[in-house]
């Protein structure tokens, strides 16, 4: 394919043009104050932030996920085995505990592990 002087005309100018307005498409690079300038006009931060917000979750709690996989090990339906106590959870629990005569009280305590783990190994 041959280019005509006519193009090359045009993609230096569009060239020029680019580099003149500041923008980065040519070098790849932005100074900090370009940058900082869009992140403020865009409201960048704002955006992030309301995006974390809203999908923020608990990190699961490794000895409620103990507890839900020895449940389920054991036939009882914690439900899903997430980390989280929930009511399927909590339930299941209770139910455990009621059945081995320990404290009713729903929570992932040392008694009702140690019970858990001696059914299960």
């Amino acid at each position: 394919m041959r280019w005509s002087s006519r193009k090359t005309d045009k993609l230096l100018a569009k060239r020029n043009s680019l580099n003149t307005t500041g923008s980065t498409l040519m070098t790849g690079r932005a100074s900090h104050a370009d940058t900082t300038d869009r992140i403020a006009a865009n409201q960048c931060d704002k955006k992030l932030e309301a995006a974390f917000a809203k999908n923020n979750v608990l990190l699961p709690d490794l000895n409620v996920r103990t507890a839900q996989m020895f449940l389920m090990y054991l036939g009882f339906t914690p439900g899903t085995i997430d980390g989280a106590m929930g009511p399927r959870t909590r339930s299941a629990l209770e139910l455990f505990q009621q059945n081995e005569g320990l404290p009713v009280n729903g929570n992932v305590d040392a008694a009702t592990v140690d019970r858990l783990r001696a059914k299960v190994v």
